[in-house]
């Protein structure tokens, strides 16, 4: 029986924005793979999310829920916002009003991101969740 709790945490393609939530096909198959099971599936996921930002919420979400398993998927703010920002006045804009409300800002350098995805992931572990 699977009674297990996967915390799913990242940006706005675990949260589902654009479409349908994998996160929600994910506990569909869970549940139909084993009828007998109650999994919990928690969707963490977060439009505009970058991996700095989730390493910020990161400890709440890990004391809250207790997970079993955490399923990490974010990054692609990291990348595209600095792209857009390079390319568009009106994303550079944007992003500099985004970044004076909530603090949150790409983390473009890959020495950078490679040590903040580590942290998340060893924080995660740390917590007793693969």
């Amino acid at each position: 029986m699977d009674n297990r709790v996967y915390l799913f945490a990242g940006d706005s393609l675990v949260e589902g924005v654009y479409g349908e939530s994998y996160v929600e096909g994910v506990f569909q198959a869970l549940a139909t793979n084993n009828p007998e099971s109650e999994p919990r599936v928690i969707n963490a996921g977060r439009s505009g999310d970058t991996v700095s930002a989730l390493e910020a919420r990161i400890g709440h979400l890990l004391q809250e829920y207790q997970p079993d398993w955490v399923i990490l998927a974010v990054g692609t703010n990291d990348v595209w916002w600095p792209w857009l920002a390079g390319h568009s006045v009106g994303w550079r804009i944007g992003l500099a009003v985004r970044h004076m409300r909530t603090g949150q800002r790409a983390t473009a350098d890959l020495d950078q991101f490679a040590a903040a995805y580590r942290s998340l992931i060893d924080r995660c572990r740390r917590a007793g969740a693969p």
